[in-house]
């Protein structure tokens, strides 16, 4: 009898962990987007812009996804970079983040899903205030810019160091991934700039317009850093905007 009751006692216990990993598993698997959900993503568009929101489309038979609150002002659309590995693309937006400001434009990447968007320098030359000495000239492309290489958003720039007396070139390069954006910065051995040219005039590769503008009070940080990391915000008003 004691023996009946232990094997019964044994069996109600592997059942139990049995169910816990299954529960598991299903939690887990509910949490991460399907494969077709995947494919439903990477084929979003964007349709167009309400105060500040994103709408999103999608082709018929799929639900475009909710509407995206960025909290930015004046955006622009500027085009979208889709991975090969599937996922969700990125949109390309031009913006501020306040409304009759100084504050200079920068370039957002949204992603359908949500969370904090990427920001990037707005490309041009930035000079410094009051010497009107060249500390930044950067030109910006998106979509397919470099040989070999998918949709992308590639920064030819040269910007100041220290007191070397030549601006430091280097690109930056930041590619869609499955599951997050991948930025690289290239010191040596730097891309060609007349390929990426070539490819603009096949109409592959985008340039987003550069402006001229002086330096804000706030340092700029060229150099690339992880999806997702918040808009920094700063209460000191910019000196002067160039036009």
């Amino acid at each position: 009898m004691k023996l009946s009751v232990q094997i019964l006692e044994n069996t109600l216990f592997f059942s139990f962990l049995t169910f816990l990993a299954f529960s598991s598993q299903t939690v887990h698997a509910s949490s991460s987007p399907s494969v077709g959900e995947q494919v439903s993503l990477n084929r979003t568009r964007f349709e167009k812009l309400e105060e500040g929101k994103i709408i999103f489309g999608a082709p018929p038979g799929l639900t475009p996804p909710q509407p995206l609150k960025t909290g930015l002002f004046d955006l622009t659309y500027l085009g979208v970079l889709r991975s090969d590995e599937g996922g969700s693309p990125y949109f390309l937006f031009t913006g501020k983040p306040c409304q009759d400001c100084l504050e200079d434009r920068t370039v957002y990447a949204f992603r359908p899903t949500g969370g904090k968007p990427t920001a990037f320098v707005y490309p041009g030359k930035i000079l410094e205030p009051r010497s009107r000495a060249l500390l930044i000239e950067s030109r910006a492309f998106f979509g397919q810019c470099l040989a070999h290489r998918g949709d992308v958003l590639v920064v030819f720039q040269k910007e100041k160091i220290d007191r070397r007396p030549q601006l430091q070139p280097s690109v930056m390069i930041a590619e869609a991934g499955k599951d997050f954006f991948s930025e690289t910065l290239i010191e040596r051995h730097l891309p060609n700039l007349a390929t990426t040219l070539q490819l603009v005039k096949r109409k592959r590769c985008h340039e987003i317009e550069g402006r001229n503008r002086l330096m804000l009070n706030k340092p700029l940080d060229l150099h690339p850093h992880n999806d997702g990391s918040e808009i920094e915000e700063d209460d000191n008003e910019p000196e002067v905007i160039a036009p």
